[in-house]
């Protein structure tokens, strides 16, 4: 978690304490927006930005970060964006460039492929410092369903991804949504992570209709069993109904 906080201590500030690098490239950015033409113009553009994110929010270190656009990658699997670790220090985004703005409520087909870039930068750089599902060792394992996830949306990506969606709309001016909620739903399937109460106030941004879906989903899917293979480390749901004014409190379509 020590590179995750690093992160937010470089990016999570006033921008008048940001450095000359982050500044530069946050100038870089907005007129890369301006002149973008969407997944037409290649992939060339998609390395280029990945760049300028990696200078304003994660300290530079995404420079072996490969892309590709994935045409039809939502239909085998339920993802719009998915990061590869290929080798240590290479790291590999695809994307699919349909337009997908409405389903993500956000205002354009632009600012939905940025938030998913975001998303699935923030995977990236976590990649870079774990050792991932696969790691022998002991205390890896025992922390991987916490800090990393099975899905890879547990605590280290979560804090990252609320603190980026909220930066990033007061720096570039752009709507992002990141998926968060959607996100800790799936992970909730595979491992039934739920996040602390430490980690819940970093959510404070976070739009307040994807947290009361989040919280219905959650509530629904307590009957469900784990998808994941670490059942043993998986945390129990904490959203439970065990009196009538507890229903009460509940939006209506969890009170049943």
């Amino acid at each position: 978690m020590e590179v995750v906080h690093k992160a937010l201590r470089y990016f999570d500030r006033p921008t008048y304490l940001w450095t000359p690098m982050q500044h530069k490239a946050v100038h870089a950015l907005r007129r890369w927006l301006d002149i973008w033409k969407g997944p037409d113009a290649g992939e060339k553009p998609m390395r280029q930005v990945i760049g300028l994110i990696s200078k304003i929010f994660f300290l530079g270190k995404l420079k072996r970060c490969k892309f590709r656009w994935d045409e039809g990658l939502v239909h085998p699997s339920p993802a719009v964006g998915i990061t590869d670790l290929l080798a240590k220090g290479v790291v590999s985004i695809r994307m699919d460039p349909s337009d997908y703005h409405e389903a993500d409520e956000t205002d354009d087909v632009v600012t939905s492929h940025i938030g998913t870039l975001l998303h699935e930068c923030a995977h990236a750089f976590i990649k870079l410092y774990t050792c991932g599902l696969l790691c022998d060792h002991a205390v890896c394992k025992q922390s991987h369903a916490k800090i990393e996830g099975h899905t890879g949306h547990a605590q280290a990506w979560l804090l990252l991804a609320c603190r980026l969606e909220r930066t990033a709309r007061i720096v570039l001016g752009l709507d992002v949504r990141l998926g968060i909620c959607q996100s800790l739903r799936l992970e909730f399937l595979d491992t039934r992570y739920v996040p602390s109460s430490e980690v819940w106030w970093q959510m404070t941004d976070v739009y307040v209709g994807e947290i009361d879906r989040y919280l219905a989903d959650v509530y629904h899917l307590q009957s469900i069993p784990a998808l994941g293979p670490e059942r043993t480390h998986i945390r129990p749901a904490v959203v439970q109904l065990t009196h009538e004014e507890d229903a009460a409190q509940l939006p209506s379509d969890m009170a049943r």
